[in-house]
């Protein structure tokens, strides 16, 4: 990092008091962005890449800013982002990456590899997950905080009187438990803590007033080893911007977010390098080669396959409906009238039952009966 730092100084002589005043008039100050000096973006063919906190991966993203891949330094895609419905590539640490789907959350390798199942709710707070530091992460699990590792071991036990605890920064961490301040090691043991108190200063008078002294007594600070108490104000001013200040910002994500129409912009199906995407009217890609066999949008949805499974994105690239159907379950016949996958009525059409009954779901997922002219 440089500096370069002008100074003017102007020198006022004041008779009666002889002082000096010294006035900074100007400051240059030149700094260098570390983070983005350290990211190297690699070449590839996806039009969106940023950095993530671990230098040896990179995210690919859709014009619209959904996460689509994690690509390696040489440019390759080493996982695929799109099952999942947000990633936080500002928190991948040791490895692992957090992922949201279907309203939980979980961590995935640099490989796609599901490491810690998608079974922990979703954090309070600027960020929905944490990283881990030193081989431990604060997780919540039923609504109450607790400490997991790297092989999704229980470190702290998950409960509802932990208000609050920090991250493993620095092999320590600093829990909020019944309004107590704990300071516990990487294993989640407590760690001990001495504390000194004050020497009370004898009366100059023989006569003591018992009742003084129980009173003083009442309001002396009793030394705690390892825990100091607060009160519920306290906590709330101490943790209310906790999380918000400890998060990283994504200032070096040179891409700028757009809001997109849903209801307006047209897309259409693309093929590119034998996967799908989508295109608007001037051929600009707007969801990346992806999938392995989409339906046109219908009701600001379209169908999409990955592998073997079809799920529903809106638009914007979000999935909207899991993959969670395949193509053995549908039965087709040439009486058909409408296509499979895709959204009709506000109802498509995903499968069907052995007697030939169509199975169908509405656009948030559901099951709902298919429409007669289905």
């Amino acid at each position: 990092m440089r500096f370069k730092i002008i100074f003017r100084v102007i020198t006022m002589k004041f008779s009666q008091s002889k002082l000096l005043l010294t006035v900074l008039l100007t400051t240059t100050f030149i700094t260098t962005n570390v983070y983005s000096a350290r990211c190297k973006i690699p070449k590839s063919y996806y039009k969106h890449v940023s950095c993530t906190s671990d230098k040896r991966y990179f995210l690919a993203k859709a014009d619209s800013g959904k996460a689509v891949a994690l690509i390696n330094r040489g440019g390759r895609e080493s996982a695929d982002l799109m099952i999942y419905q947000k990633v936080l590539a500002n928190k991948m640490n040791e490895g692992l990456l957090p992922v949201l789907k279907n309203g939980k959350v979980g961590y995935i390798n640099g490989n796609g590899h599901l490491v810690i199942p998608l079974i922990y709710d979703k954090l309070n707070g600027a960020s929905w997950a944490r990283g881990f530091y030193n081989g431990r992460a604060v997780v919540k699990k039923h609504g109450k905080l607790g400490v997991i590792d790297t092989n999704n071991q229980v470190v702290v036990p998950f409960s509802s009187q932990i208000h609050s605890i920090s991250d493993f920064s620095a092999r320590k961490a600093t829990m909020i438990k019944r309004g107590m301040s704990i300071t516990l090691d990487v294993n989640g043991r407590e760690i001990a803590q001495k504390t000194r108190s004050k020497p009370i200063k004898k009366q100059a008078s023989k006569q003591r007033n018992p009742t003084r002294k129980k009173n003083r007594a009442s309001q002396r600070r009793k030394p705690i080893n390892s825990e100091v108490a607060f009160s519920k104000e306290r906590l709330n001013e101490l943790f209310r911007d906790y999380q918000v200040s400890s998060e990283i910002t994504e200032e070096y994500n040179p891409i700028p977010q757009r809001p997109i129409n849903n209801t307006k912009m047209q897309l259409f199906p693309e093929k590119s390098d034998g996967k799908w995407g989508f295109v608007d009217n001037k051929n600009v890609t707007m969801i990346t080669y992806s999938f392995d066999e989409v339906t046109p949008f219908s009701q600001g949805l379209a169908g999409v396959r990955i592998n073997d499974k079809w799920g529903f994105i809106d638009k914007a690239g979000e999935l909207i409906v899991d993959f969670n159907y395949t193509n053995t379950g549908v039965i087709k016949s040439p009486t058909d009238k409408i296509k499979p996958f895709t959204f009709y009525k506000n109802t498509a059409w995903v499968g069907n039952l052995k007697d030939g009954t169509k199975l169908c779901i509405d656009t948030m997922g559901k099951n709902k009966p298919c429409p007669s002219d289905f």
